[in-house]
Formats: C-alpha cells, sequence, structure tokens
C-alpha cells in the first residue's frame, strides 16, 4: 500500500493487444530459466506498464512477448 491507496494489478490490461511467439518448452531436464523484460511504456494517466520480453531456458529463447502491459487496479 502506497500513498493511501490499495489495488492489485490486471496481469494482462484488458483491451492492450500483445503478441507470444512460443519456439520450444520447460523440459524437466533443464535447469535454469531466465524472464528478460524491456519496458517500452508507461502511462501515468491509464496506470499501465507495457513492454516486451524473453523467457529463455538454459540460454535458448523459448518464449517471447511483444506489447505485454499490466495495470494498477483499485
Amino acid at each position: 500500500q502506497s500513498g493511501g491507496r490499495s489495488g492489485g494489478f490486471e496481469c494482462v490490461a484488458l483491451g492492450v493487444p500483445h503478441a507470444w511467439t512460443y519456439r520450444g518448452q520447460v523440459l524437466p531436464t533443464d535447469e535454469r530459466v531466465t524472464v528478460q523484460a524491456v519496458v517500452t511504456g508507461l502511462d501515468d494517466a491509464t496506470r499501465t506498464l507495457s513492454a516486451d520480453g524473453f523467457l529463455s531456458v538454459d540460454g535458448r529463447v523459448i518464449y517471447q512477448m511483444d506489447g505485454f502491459a499490466v495495470r494498477v487496479v483499485g
């Protein structure tokens, strides 16, 4: 809680287009999962943060996220 506000997040901001590209999967033999995100936008009026990112497994990129957004609600 900050500034007298309470709330949470919309994990995928409603009404904001985004895309996922899948190139593989996490296997039981894999050892390390790494997530990288690059913030591409911040809209104070709608309290929305946008980013692009990757999920890598043992150095192999298996998911790519474009235009992913979260929104503070409440």
